[in-house]
């Protein structure tokens, strides 16, 4: 019992931090993309392009090993940390020195300014990697949210001072430096550690398999949803493209972050904990893809509806032609509660080899379907990576079932139950706007939208939740009480739901 609580009250921890993250993340997004344009984010975007490479192998998933390892050492802890710090300086020279290469290649003279002041986020990601790692296996994402909220603020808010200062790009790159700059500092605090030189490189040789299936998984996460579709876009529709997919992008990826980002995280060392138990397993992977579903599914299928409404109220009338991208990649993020949490899953258990099959799947699929369909322009782009992420869904479920005991069908029936209540509240809501098209504002029209999804939303939810719905108003009673106790118990049973 106090493990669950434990779970949950650091999941509504994470919760709350991504809410402050996105918050500000939002605001900068509306106020930078009106005071710099598609182009310029186009332009950074393909600088990251690059940095980001240069974190597969010194990001956190590379320290990943300090959270799965069942006893850690001093010396391996260091050992891990001075290997992250010596690979990152590598990629920060090689980025630098490539700034004219990485310019020729995409014809945007930008980079060569902008990639060899970029070189030093890969050496602030080492720094960081190992701390931040350090707290995911003390389950205190009450701290990550925490250190992640100060440091997103105090970073848009140089972003937007820069811009307005007529920085131009130089505003997103200070920004993004800013953030790493803050999260380094903070979270070498919090976890009060600090590398020793005590170690060998057979305290870094314990977890250096391990370490490697990671970087070997994330190099091939990060072709397959970075590398592939900004290249391809990038490459053959031009940076102005690039520009509005990213920008559409980083809006939903901003609500999978505070929606269905910290299910994902508590995934790992839940899963870790519990994976010799196949009962709470069951019960672990139902809840992850029940209440991400809950969550998740309302935004993303409000967004859907408003889209276009929202975005040209948002940022600016040119960015009406971003309406259809948003649009389609809410569709292909429809899966993410069935199978964004599956690489945790399967770290978890040690399935590196099952998280490389499933990205290079990803990768040879995303090629035909996203190449094929950008000779139709940027939406033809779009709608082909949306159709790779859904053929891919139920080959991560598969591998899933196959570590977890959990069927692709129970999984697809979590999923397919939990979305009933978003479903029938987006056409509802769309119906709605159908109606009364034409006849308000479009801010008014847009706010009685949201508000009326706001409303419908959790009453639907009541009326097809029976077996959950006492355990609904008993939580909410109890936080209306200040019986924190109480509401966590009641919540608790709310999650782990009823047979499918």
């Amino acid at each position: 019992m106090a493990r669950a609580q434990t779970l949950i009250t650091q999941t509504a921890w994470a919760s709350a931090g991504q809410i402050i993250q996105v918050v500000t993340g939002l605001v900068s997004l509306i106020v930078l993309v009106r005071l710099l344009g598609a182009e310029t984010y186009g332009v950074f975007a393909l600088g990251l392009l690059f940095t980001m490479l240069a974190d597969v192998f010194v990001g956190g998933h590379a320290a990943d090993g300090v959270v799965q390892k069942k006893t850690l050492t001093e010396a391996e802890k260091s050992a891990v940390y001075a290997a992250l710090m010596g690979v990152g300086l590598v990629c920060a020279l090689l980025l630098a020195a490539g700034g004219s290469l990485a310019a020729g290649l995409f014809d945007t003279r930008g980079l060569a300014e902008i990639l060899p002041v970029m070189a030093l986020l890969p050496i602030l990601t080492a720094a960081t990697s190992v701390p931040n790692q350090l707290l995911v296996r003390e389950l205190r994402f009450s701290t990550l949210a925490k250190v992640g909220a100060v440091a997103s603020i105090l970073a848009v808010s140089l972003g937007i001072a820069l811009a307005l200062a007529g920085f131009g790009i130089w505003s997103l790159v200070g920004l993004e430096l800013a953030r790493r700059v803050i999260g380094l500092i903070l979270k070498h605090v919090a976890v009060r550690w600090v590398p020793k030189t005590g170690f060998s490189t057979s305290d870094l040789s314990a977890m250096a398999p391990f370490g490697l299936r990671r970087i070997e998984n994330k190099a091939l996460s990060y072709i397959s949803i970075q590398a592939l579709p900004r290249g391809i876009i990038g490459y053959v529709l031009g940076t102005e493209a690039l520009g509005f997919f990213v920008v559409a992008r980083r809006f939903i990826d901003q609500l999978n972050a505070v929606l269905s980002g910290p299910m994902s995280a508590v995934a790992l060392p839940a899963t870790a904990r519990l994976r010799s138990e196949p009962v709470k397993i069951e019960s672990l992977i139902a809840s992850l893809i029940r209440v991400g579903t809950w969550t998740f599914w309302p935004a993303l299928l409000g967004t859907l509806v408003t889209a276009p409404l929202l975005l040209p109220l948002v940022f600016g009338r040119e960015w009406a032609d971003a309406v259809i991208v948003m649009q389609i990649l809410v569709l292909a993020s429809l899966r993410t509660p069935l199978s964004g949490f599956a690489a945790n899953v399967l770290t978890a258990y040690g399935a590196l080899g099952d998280i490389s099959r499933a990205r290079l799947i990803a990768i040879a699929v995303g090629a035909v379907t996203c190449g094929i369909g950008a000779q139709f322009g940027l939406a033809g782009a779009v709608a082909g990576l949306a159709l790779r992420q859904w053929l891919l869904a139920p080959v991560l479920s598969a591998f899933v079932a196959r570590h977890s005991g959990v069927s692709v069908v129970r999984q697809f029936a979590v999923l397919a139950r939990a979305a009933v209540p978003s479903i029938v509240m987006a056409l509802m809501v769309a119906a709605l706007g159908w109606s009364i098209g034409g006849h308000l504002a479009p801010a008014f029209e847009l706010a009685l939208l949201v508000v009326s999804g706001v409303v419908l939303y959790p009453l639907l939810w009541l009326a097809w939740n029976a077996e959950a719905r006492q355990g609904a108003l008993a939580a909410l009673s109890g936080l209306l009480r200040g019986d924190r106790a109480a509401a966590t118990r009641s919540l608790k049973g709310v999650i782990a739901g009823g047979p499918v």
